[in-house]
């Protein structure tokens, strides 16, 4: 299954609701709004950056995944199952 997510940029409301270019997404609120919902707030709103981040290093990672002793490989794959369970794939 690959899913296509709302555009950027992503936005939360002082009331928990994220936007993504302004469209309604859903509700992320927390009866204590701590911090910690504060820092998964923050990580929400930069998951379609670190998404494209990631993609975008695939293919140099590809280059040198063989050159690191193994760690490059392991790296490599890591990368993919992030960007698979991102898009709605392996969980």
């Amino acid at each position: 299954m690959n899913h296509t997510h709302a555009p950027e940029p992503w936005t939360i409301s002082s009331e928990g609701n994220l936007y993504g270019d302004g469209m309604y997404i859903g509700n992320i609120s927390d009866d204590h709004n701590d911090e910690q919902t504060e820092a998964n707030r923050a990580l929400i709103c930069a998951a379609p950056a670190l998404l494209k981040s990631l993609e975008q290093v695939i293919p140099h990672l590809e280059k040198v995944a063989g050159l690191s002793g193994g760690d490059g490989v392991l790296t490599l794959a890591a990368a993919r199952a992030a960007i698979a369970k991102a898009k709605g794939g392996a969980k």
